[in-house]
């Protein structure tokens, strides 16, 4: 197989997602850029230079209609999930390329057959008070660590994470051993997953790790331009932006100008 360079797989992954948004808009589901790539997209018009992913929102009614959606038609991209895979064990989507592969070095990919993706994070509603908000977020911490550890192929060298914190990596990655992923993911989202969204004050992408927002943020959506093609973000990204980065203008100093993903991607013969 011919592994794609950093530019083939941003084609692909740019691709991916125009697809994702012509699905969302002829079906009236919400999304928006998020995390990385939405920075990208404010400060680079597109990806930031040296990552090589992206990220979406979906609010969880629109996510789980994003899914049943893929069940009932054939596109270009398959959706991968832990609703419609038995072997996937993430609180998150993958939308994948099927003419790509990756082979991960860390973390296992391969019983889903996974190609270049875009993944798509769930945003759920955490109610109206902002202390019971953080207590269900916090809640579930240490499972969700456990289930991140349950599919590493082995143990690593976090690149995001300082030194002091690998010993309780290594914890993670030991209990891992015994877990029953099924039972996590369903211990973990009993807790949020019936929470409205829409109705609710505070949100919170609790797989991605984010935090406790004001859902508010998420009322108004307006186009941006990423890689030259022009996709939906929330009106007020400054505030999210501010929230996730402090001074997001602002480029990290060179040393971590690198990605945080180890694996390779190949064109399917």
């Amino acid at each position: 197989m011919k592994e794609l360079t950093l530019n083939e797989i941003k084609d692909v992954e740019l691709s991916i997602l125009s697809e994702l948004d012509k699905i969302c808009q002829e079906n009236d589901l919400r999304y928006w850029l998020t995390a990385g790539t939405l920075l990208g997209a404010i400060r680079h018009k597109g990806f930031i230079p040296w990552d090589d992913d992206i990220d979406i929102l979906m609010p969880r009614k629109d996510y789980m209609l994003l899914i049943d959606f893929f069940k009932h038609n054939q596109t270009s991209i398959n959706l991968i999930s832990h609703e419609s895979n038995d072997d996937y064990y993430r609180l998150f989507a993958k939308a994948c390329d099927n003419s790509t592969l990756i082979i991960d070095n860390q973390v296992d990919v391969n019983n889903y057959n996974a190609g270049v993706w875009v993944d798509i994070f769930p945003i759920d509603g955490l109610g109206d008070d902002y202390k019971q908000a953080t207590k269900i977020f916090k809640k579930t911490k240490f499972k969700r660590s456990v289930l991140i550890a349950s599919i590493w192929k082995h143990f690593f060298r976090s690149k995001t994470k300082s030194i002091i914190y690998e010993p309780i990596r290594f914890f993670f990655y030991i209990i891992a051993k015994f877990s029953n992923k099924k039972k996590l993911i369903q211990k973990i989202e009993k807790h949020y997953i019936n929470i409205d969204f829409d109705s609710s004050k505070y949100c919170g992408c609790v797989c991605g790790n984010y935090g406790v927002i004001e859902k508010k943020l998420f009322d108004e959506t307006i186009d941006a331009e990423f890689e030259g093609k022009n996709f939906k973000i929330i009106k007020d990204y400054d505030s999210y932006l501010t929230y996730l980065y402090g001074d997001y203008m602002k480029l990290p100093p060179e040393e971590k100008q690198k990605t945080h993903h180890d694996y390779t991607a190949f064109w399917k013969e």
